[in-house]
């Protein structure tokens, strides 16, 4: 994209509507987001893979402003890059094409390979790149450390076990009942080639799936590096720390249930997701979240209330819910994201007292007149236990009438000024700023997005759909730059959406789906007065 078209499209983008009749919650929100006047803005937006499936699930910027994407290929080729690095001996000299007898694409397959590409700062050039070899092993989670460590986790296979040899030390599970495939946690050093070490988790699998799949996941090792450097993982049920130094690892505690969202700034992991109950008279998926501190202690624990009394007529407060991500602003103030399937959720109630009735005061403040469907919400939490400060409900809105439809939250990430970064999707019609990438007003649109607000949750300060771009979308940030990856899809016809791109690398989609990466800056420049801090919004 040269520098006219971009200005052009922001041009455009930048107008936003009048109120006027037939105006709808739609038209309202859209003229209450706030916007950044194109301060977050494009760096770099590129393509990657060849003719084959390839998808990104997962990205970080190191500490030298490298960026590096974690993702799955299904062959039956990988794209070229010089250097790259095979881990393991392929199954065979190309897998199958995916979907072959009517399989799902998905990370359980055989034929999946979990692959690192490093690119350098501003997404200008490919360092280098590593892969699975194909049946080896697959990618559900990654930990980007600072200095560009990856620290990658996913389904693997006796062929993976072989291949690292004496670097894997195998963990088998405690009580000798795992049942399911094995998992993986290793680490891919930012120098390139084999894992330096590796822990393999046997039949681990059924274990992480009764978590992950409340959240949306597929199983894996989640680990998040703690204060000290060492890294905290939940695996067989229960909590560990490992040492990064020996690579020893230390059972904390076992766990109550759910995924590690969190690891905050005294060492606690927090844990949360949601669990199967039935109130008087329904289903009801019931939320939880708990903190476990560095001893093993559960310091409290939230939201998991009796189903009984939620779907009492006293309460009625029967909306399936689930907590999805929890990340921390400076200063401590806990950010959680969580999920419903409707608007009578214990989310609007105080964590620890069901009679205490919240009012969000956030950018959208009410799921009135909502049916069935997916909504998130944000929520600031401050103290031990927690009590909810604000928060702000995360919708899309019909473009006709007065009806919320459905948001999803996929990755949350908090900048370091305290706003909060969300990847995800939408129904009709996303809610966007006026500085949006991709223009959708008036008609509207949903689809794959990315969104930034606020601090305290109040203004809308960027939205913008991602044309071509499917789910999952991951976010990450560091300093005032931001990474979000995903997946693009091949247009379909003469008419079909491509994705955006910025100077890129690979300048379309070479097979039916490709990864694709966006680096974003989120601040303003000092020495331009379109982005300045202060200059007026374009309305």
């Amino acid at each position: 994209m040269n520098t006219s078209t971009a200005a052009a499209l922001l041009a455009l983008a930048l107008l936003a509507p009048d109120a006027g009749a037939g105006e709808t919650r739609y038209h309202q929100h859209i003229r209450k987001a706030k916007g950044s006047s194109g301060a977050v803005r494009p760096v770099a937006a590129t393509c990657f893979g060849g003719p084959g499936v390839e998808e990104f699930i997962a990205a970080g910027i190191a500490a030298d402003g490298s960026v590096v994407v974690v993702g799955n290929a299904w062959g039956p080729a990988f794209p070229h890059v010089d250097g790259l690095s095979v881990i393991g001996t392929d199954r065979h000299t190309g897998a199958p094409p995916y979907e072959r007898d009517g399989k799902k694409l998905n990370a359980a397959s055989p034929d999946c390979s979990a692959f690192v590409v490093r690119y350098a700062p501003g997404l200008g050039a490919i360092r280098g790149a590593v892969r699975m070899g194909w049946g080896n092993a697959s990618a559900s989670h990654a930990t980007i450390a600072p200095d560009g460590t990856v620290y990658l986790s996913g389904r693997c296979t006796e062929a993976f076990r072989a291949a690292l040899g004496t670097k894997a030390e195998v963990v088998p599970p405690p009580d000798g009942k795992g049942k399911g495939a094995d998992l993986y946690l290793a680490a891919l050093p930012p120098s390139g080639g084999g894992p330096a070490w590796a822990k393999i988790f046997e039949k681990a699998e059924e274990a992480s799936n009764a978590a992950e799949r409340h959240v949306g996941c597929p199983p894996g090792v989640r680990a998040i590096r703690r204060g000290d450097g060492a890294l905290v993982l939940v695996a067989h049920g229960r909590l560990y720390a490992l040492d990064l130094g020996t690579q020893r690892l230390r059972e904390i505690a076992p766990t109550r249930g759910g995924v590690l969202h969190a690891v905050g700034p005294d060492g606690s992991a927090y844990l949360g997701g949601d669990e199967n109950s039935r109130t008087n008279k329904e289903p009801w998926r019931k939320p939880f979240l708990y903190k476990v501190d560095r001893a093993g202690q559960v310091a409290w624990e939230v939201w998991r209330w009796n189903a009984k009394l939620v779907g009492s007529d006293a309460k009625k407060l029967e909306s399936d819910s689930s907590v999805r991500h929890v990340g921390f602003q400076p200063g401590g103030t806990m950010v959680v994201a969580g999920w419903s399937d409707g608007g009578n959720s214990v989310f609007s109630r105080q964590p620890t007292d069901l009679d205490a009735e919240v009012k969000y005061g956030g950018f959208i403040d009410s799921l009135w007149g909502a049916g069935v469907g997916t909504f998130s919400r944000l929520m600031r939490l401050e103290g031990d236990p927690p009590r909810l400060l604000d928060g702000t409900i995360w919708c899309a809105f019909l473009t006709d009438k007065n009806k919320p439809n459905s948001a999803a939250i996929d990755t949350m990430a908090v900048l370091e000024d305290g706003r909060v970064a969300i990847g995800g999707g939408t129904s009709f019609a996303l809610v966007e700023t006026p500085d949006a990438w991709a223009k959708a007003f008036p008609e509207g649109t949903g689809g794959a997005c990315l969104a930034i607000f606020s601090a305290d949750l109040k203004d809308l300060l960027f939205s913008t759909v991602l044309p071509a771009a499917e789910r999952r979308v991951a976010v990450a940030c560091s300093g005032t730059r931001l990474v979000l990856a995903c997946r693009a899809k091949a247009p379909e016809g003469g008419d079909g959406l491509k994705p955006l791109l910025v100077k890129p690398l690979q300048d379309k989609v070479a097979g039916e789906w490709d990864g694709y990466v966006v680096l974003a800056e989120t601040k303003a420049k000092a020495d331009d007065p379109a982005t300045a801090p202060g200059a007026p919004a374009v309305r």
